[in-house]
């Protein structure tokens, strides 16, 4: 159902009324033969007077928790019984890989002159809104909108993930063309990825901080947390700084091969 709302907004924007309220009806009736069984079974549920996610801050993602944009196990990982960030961890981790934030915030340059662009983005800045703990989601989540306010506020997620990257995607065809936007983004990316890397360093030892990639200790001993931190940062450190070296190696030879690289 979100699905088929998305993809009306998305005709009304492109200014295809007809055409696109022709899908979204065909589409709830085709999907009429779940919506309806389901809709009987939730009116017979206790999630209508259920307090649940009221005692979880409903569900909703703290800005703090947004660091896993970067780095997904940056709180740890629960399969490796190390994870001490909010609860839920596979609703709350808005990860899509950290070549796609660059891209995203590229693709802002572009909204005057692409309406998918400028409607993508839109979509995840209003995503973003929704899915994080601020007064205007609390708000909405409060009112009495049958499904909203006894669902977790977090879900969202899905069109935030879907649209960062879509919009990422559709950036880079024009990033392509201009080598100085290329340079600039490329030293941006790394000056991002390397702050972040310093910061998570539990000390500027290096045969030290080799000890804990070989040797790790117990997820309960003395911090163990910024330790794990640490280790699962390297994975994405490392991918972003090789998508940044990729960028300037494409602003200084144009016949680089830099969509096979992101591939």
């Amino acid at each position: 159902l979100s699905g088929l709302i998305f993809l009306f907004a998305y005709g009304l924007w492109q200014r295809s009324f007809f055409p696109s309220l022709k899908s979204l009806v065909l589409g709830l009736l085709l999907s009429s033969v779940i919506l309806l069984p389901t809709y009987q079974v939730y009116s017979h549920s206790i999630r209508e007077s259920d307090n649940f996610l009221s005692l979880r801050n409903s569900g909703l993602i703290s800005v703090r928790h947004l660091v896993t944009l970067l780095n997904p196990d940056h709180f740890g990982n629960p399969v490796t019984y190390n994870y001490v960030g909010e609860e839920d961890y596979q609703e709350k981790s808005p990860y899509v890989g950290i070549i796609f934030l660059p891209l995203f915030l590229y693709s802002f340059m572009l909204w005057k002159r692409n309406r998918t662009i400028k409607f993508f983005g839109i979509v995840t800045l209003a995503s973003l809104l929704l899915m994080t703990d601020n007064p205007v989601s609390n708000y909405l989540l409060a009112l009495p909108i049958p499904l909203l306010g006894n669902s977790k506020g977090s879900r969202p997620l899905v069109f935030f993930d879907l649209s960062l990257i879509i919009s990422s995607l559709l950036a880079l065809p024009h990033l392509l063309k201009h080598r100085r936007h290329l340079l600039i983004l490329a030293l941006i990316t790394i000056f991002f990825t390397l702050t972040y890397f310093v910061t998570v360093l539990p000390n500027y030892n290096p045969r030290s901080l080799l000890d804990l990639i070989l040797h790790p200790p117990v997820r309960d001993a003395v911090g163990g947390a910024a330790i794990t931190t640490f280790r699962t940062s390297l994975i994405p450190v490392f991918l972003s700084l090789v998508f940044s070296i990729g960028l300037l190696l494409k602003a200084r030879f144009a016949k680089f091969p830099l969509v096979l690289l992101l591939g």
